[in-house]
């Protein structure tokens, strides 16, 4: 296999210049003085529509859309979406970095794009005017190109998703997952608490099966699908659900549900032992 080494150096280099451009951020965002002077000062940014463009000031050097460095250019910095804090008048905010290599990508993994999401909580005042700012690094990267179709995460992987901000689980995929075996932990000296599950079958009478097709928008496949709907099982096995605390999309873990199933079918197996018991007694008396 031949390889243009130069091209690969260049894109190695692109990478190191993203990653020191990351750090630089990140390093700015942490302290709490430093970020608010890189949304340029108290009430120089509010907050409103999503995506907000911004261009930050970092030791008197722009951060924004455009040609960055020699090898790299500036596609996207925003704000994406925020979510309520902890404060009346905060929130925890999510911004974007997405760059370009261009032709520096060369044959490297990953492809032409690279993006990092900074979690930033923020302070605002009456007029939802940011007037203060901290961050903590979460070591989140990714790659965005199409071609690869791979995202890259400190503990966590995206698959088939748009964007970074979509992978909400250590392995987030969109679209069919294969595999000859699947094992999920269940020793039980990694478990305490262990109770039995109450009222097994009357809960498990109250699911709901359904058939169903996916909206295009989400996921662009026709076949009808055979499941449950995460708000009704909610209702009965909350256990089951999970709301993501960023989209609201319930998800609904369904080996939540088999020791439930257990339970409901030797349940309804002593109901129907009770019966046949019932009847041979019955039978046993008219015959005497």
């Amino acid at each position: 296999m031949i390889v243009n080494t130069v091209k690969e150096s260049r894109s190695v280099a692109a990478k190191s210049d993203f990653n020191s451009l990351v750090n630089t951020i990140q390093a700015t965002l942490n302290n709490t003085s430093n970020c608010l002077k890189a949304f340029g000062g108290a009430g120089a940014v509010q907050l409103g529509a999503y995506p907000l463009p911004l261009s930050l000031d970092i030791g008197g050097k722009k951060i924004e859309p455009g040609k960055y460095g020699n090898a790299l250019s500036i596609s996207k910095l925003e704000l994406t979406g925020a979510l309520p804090g902890e404060g009346t008048r905060q929130w925890l905010a999510r911004m974007n970095l997405t760059v370009n290599r261009g032709n520096n990508a060369g044959m490297a993994v990953g492809g032409a794009e690279l993006s990092k999401v900074f979690d930033v909580l923020i302070t605002v005042d009456e007029s939802n005017k940011i007037i203060g700012c901290a961050s903590q690094n979460i070591n989140f990267w990714v790659t965005t190109d199409v071609i690869s179709n791979v995202a890259y995460l400190a503990g966590s992987v995206g698959i088939g998703l748009k964007t970074s901000e979509n992978v909400t689980a250590s392995l987030d995929v969109k679209g069919e997952f294969k595999s000859n075996l699947f094992r999920e932990r269940s020793d039980a000296r990694l478990k305490q608490n262990v109770r039995e599950i109450a009222s097994p079958l009357e809960r498990v009478l109250k699911l709901h099966g359904v058939r169903y097709n996916w909206k295009k928008d989400f996921y662009n496949r026709d076949a009808d699908q055979l499941g449950l709907l995460a708000q009704e099982v909610e209702k009965v096995f909350p256990e089951a659900v999970r709301t993501d605390p960023v989209t609201g999309t319930k998800t609904v873990a369904y080996e939540n549900l088999l020791a439930p199933m257990v339970e409901a079918i030797k349940e309804r197996q002593k109901i129907i032992q009770r019966q046949q018991d019932e009847i041979e007694e019955i039978k046993r008396q008219l015959v005497e």
